[in-house]
């Protein structure tokens, strides 16, 4: 029998899939399990708590994937984390790096009233099966439904309507940016996301500094660190924990 987890308060369940998955190269569909589990595992976003032991992914054959997040305040960072390591031309053993994979990812926000199973990321294998139900399940669920039909690449819903009102707004905007970054432009995100300053990443990119900024004001990093900041706020004096 699985262990049974029944978490208190609000989580963070992200839902997604590979868009246009029939498109990208057979091995590189055949990688796509490890390869989404490894945009997750090399997550560094510093708000993610990544030693949560209700965070791990599970991949469906239809290139559907969907991974619950125990501090909701790492939701919309972890998506964005996921978004742009996936763009950021990954190589792996089969995965030709010469075929970024665009995916597209429903946050919801809310309780989550059982998961079964215990999904950990750092087990040996980071992909579990589980069954979970609640709110943030069913939103999430429902939002990625919506958002294949606008071709959208992020969204959020919680539990308040005056946030959704305002990110549905915002998330509209990033979706603009995502769908235009470059894999240069995707990795500047990447170093917003892990917090790493710009002399940073000109000197592990082997750029100049102001390269790197120029990367970072097509890839629409300002306005992305300051929704990123605002979604955190929210998180945090919202949720019930």
């Amino acid at each position: 029998m699985p262990d049974m987890i029944k978490p208190q308060g609000d989580k963070a369940v992200l839902t997604g899939e590979v868009i246009h998955m029939s498109r990208l190269p057979v091995p590189t569909q055949q990688d796509l399990p490890d390869l989404l589990a490894a945009a997750l595992d090399a997550c560094e976003v510093p708000s993610a708590h990544l030693t949560s032991d209700l965070l791990g992914i599970q991949f469906f054959q239809t290139g559907r994937f969907q991974t619950v997040l125990d501090d909701p305040a790492a939701g919309l960072p972890v998506a964005l984390h996921m978004i742009s390591w996936l763009a950021n031309k990954p190589a792996t053993r089969t995965a030709d790096p010469a075929f970024p994979i665009p995916i597209r990812v429903a946050v919801a926000l809310g309780p989550v009233q059982f998961l079964d199973g215990k999904v950990n990321l750092f087990d040996q294998v980071s992909r579990r099966s589980f069954r979970g139900g609640g709110k943030a399940f069913f939103q999430s669920s429902r939002l990625l439904e919506t958002m294949r039909r606008g071709d959208r690449r992020i969204a959020l819903h919680t539990p308040w309507f005056d946030t959704n009102a305002e990110f549905q707004v915002t998330c509209r905007f990033l979706d603009h940016h995502i769908k235009r970054w470059s894999a240069d432009q995707a990795s500047t995100i990447l170093a917003l996301l892990r917090q790493e300053k710009q002399k940073e990443t000109a000197q592990a990119l082997g750029i100049s500094q102001s390269a790197v900024a120029q990367r970072f004001q097509r890839a629409g990093g300002p306005a992305i660190k300051a929704m990123l900041r605002r979604y955190s706020k929210i998180a945090e004096n919202n949720v019930r924990r």
